[in-house]
């Protein structure tokens, strides 16, 4: 898909991936509305963008009301909305024998339901124009189990099936839909043992969603020297997968 001049609404784009998709899609020649809690930061990010038609919007997704004035928002300033990317992601270590279910809801409600929250406010405007495109952002903690994700890798698991169920829905539309599995996220490596050896700089994570965006696979999945180590974890049996993963988690 060609960004150039689309208008692309980046939800979680304060920082790392985001905010360098930001930077990234602005180069390209994208209209950038971008949207996360604090205003201050994206205010300074959208004044840094190459462009004029950049938006700041802040949101939180855990609240319909804030989503809707957000989308209210864009719409009396944009002709309409091509892309938007979900990208909203916490992350708290969390065991089985230190679970705070309080936290667990609200990592499942943070990175899962707001993505349902924001479909369910754009699929509309998508059907209405028979074109759109989504992009969900989750990664390779909701392949399989791991240690220490508690909550968040059920999180993102549920993107991961939610993208694939919106696909299949939207395949006779006009509307496309991808995700982005990275690996990782290296600066959960310093909370938790589970980090990615193969973790990427935001800058390197965003350059391959952008390009996995221009070229088109349902699955964006990177960097390709670690494509192949995910693909093994999803086809091994528990019996073989359980002792791989607690091995790897006591060596770091």
């Amino acid at each position: 898909m060609k960004v150039e001049e689309k208008y692309i609404w980046i939800i979680g784009s304060s920082e790392g991936i985001g905010r360098s998709l930001a930077y990234q899609l602005g180069v390209a020649g994208a209209n950038i509305a971008v949207s996360a809690r604090n205003q201050e930061r994206l205010k300074q990010l959208t004044s840094s963008l190459s462009g004029t038609r950049h938006l700041a919007v802040p949101m939180d997704v855990t609240d319909i009301n804030s989503i809707m004035q957000g989308y209210r928002y864009i719409r009396r300033r944009w002709p309409h909305i091509d892309m938007v990317i979900y990208n909203t992601s916490t992350y708290v270590p969390m065991r089985a024998q230190e679970m705070d279910l309080s936290t667990a809801e609200f990592l499942i409600d943070t990175n899962l339901t707001g993505a349902f929250r924001i479909a369910s406010m754009i699929t509309p405007h998508f059907l209405r124009r028979d074109k759109g495109h989504f992009v969900i952002v989750s990664g390779d903690a909701g392949s399989r189990g791991l240690p220490d994700t508690m909550g968040y890798g059920a999180s993102k698991a549920g993107l991961i099936h939610f993208a694939e169920s919106l696909y299949l829905d939207l395949l006779p539309t006009g509307i496309g839909v991808q995700i982005a599995n990275p690996p990782f996220d290296h600066r959960k490596s310093n909370l938790s043992g589970t980090g990615s050896p193969f973790a990427l700089s935001p800058e390197s994570a965003a350059q391959y969603i952008v390009d996995g965006i221009r070229y088109g696979p349902f699955e964006i999945e990177f960097p390709r020297r670690y494509m192949w180590k995910t693909k093994l974890r999803k086809i091994f049996s528990y019996e073989r997968y359980f002792p791989l993963i607690n091995r790897e988690h006591k060596l770091r």
